[in-house]
């Protein structure tokens, strides 16, 4: 009878030895995950470490990629800069150059810094109320645009839940609706709908809106079309990053409603 424990023991407990030779492979970096064949209890164990270790590489891949384009992107500024220390005196263009290559630096680093934080996805995240933060984020616009008289409305189904990082989700909201909101004469409407497996986000204004060229180039790192208006051009580039990096829909066109803008969101909820 012991002999036969024994040897039920020895079976039993295989798999798990076989995830500490694993382990020991993938620190060793001979393997990049561990393999799916598993007895159904341990295999939740072996798929959940295979998330972690791919979204381990995913953010480390990012944080290279940043460093890379922030580099290559500094080196013009960078080299203006030097030019313009080595002249004996400067002029007034010299200095309308130092004040636009110091804001262009300022805007670049800002740009891969939440870059280079994007989070991406993560199924192992906890489920954040999009409808809750929603509310929050346009209570708190709704007194910032006060003095311009923009009205902000909002339709949400109540605790619609998302599974990914908290701060991804309120970039995506905070930049969507505060350009709205900038661009907007005087109504935004917000819309949150659950569907099965999915969740839809509108977000319309009155203002101008944007033809199809600028649209298609409106994402681009810097790039703005009202100079009068505050702001860094970087807002919609780093939503565009958040939604690749999540695989989220994004859509711009003209709203049918208010006749500004209209941007859709759409989030996978599975």
């Amino acid at each position: 009878l012991l002999l036969v424990m024994w040897l039920v023991m020895l079976w039993g407990l295989r798999p798990l030895r076989c995830i500490g030779d694993e382990v020991t492979a993938i620190e060793n970096g001979e393997k990049e995950s561990f393999d799916a064949s598993y007895p159904a209890e341990i295999k939740p164990l072996t798929q959940n470490l295979n998330r972690l270790l791919q979204r381990e590489r995913h953010q480390m891949q990012r944080y290279r990629h940043a460093l890379d384009d922030l580099a290559h992107s500094l080196k013009t500024p960078l080299a203006v800069l030097r030019g313009l220390s080595e002249k004996g005196q400067w002029q007034e263009d010299d200095l309308k150059t130092l004040v636009e290559q110091n804001e262009r630096m300022n805007q670049i680093v800002s740009y891969q810094l939440k870059k280079a934080a994007t989070v991406g996805g993560d199924v192992l995240a906890r489920p954040v109320n999009l409808s809750a933060l929603a509310r929050k984020t346009v209570g708190a616009l709704s007194k910032v645009y006060q003095g311009r008289g923009i009205g902000i409305e909002m339709h949400a189904d109540d605790d619609v839940q998302l599974r990914m990082d908290e701060s991804d989700l309120m970039e995506i909201l905070g930049n969507l609706l505060d350009n709205a909101c900038k661009y907007g004469s005087s109504r935004v409407e917000v819309r949150v709908l659950a569907r099965e497996g999915r969740v839809e986000m509108r977000i319309e204004d009155d203002g101008d809106g944007l033809s199809t060229s600028q649209i298609e180039r409106i994402v681009t790192r810097g790039m703005r079309f009202d100079q009068s208006r505050e702001g860094q051009g970087i807002g919609l580039a780093v939503v565009k990053d958040i939604v690749e990096a999540y695989e989220i829909g994004l859509d711009f066109g003209r709203s049918n409603n208010l006749g500004g803008l209209r941007v859709d969101v759409t989030f996978s909820n599975t």
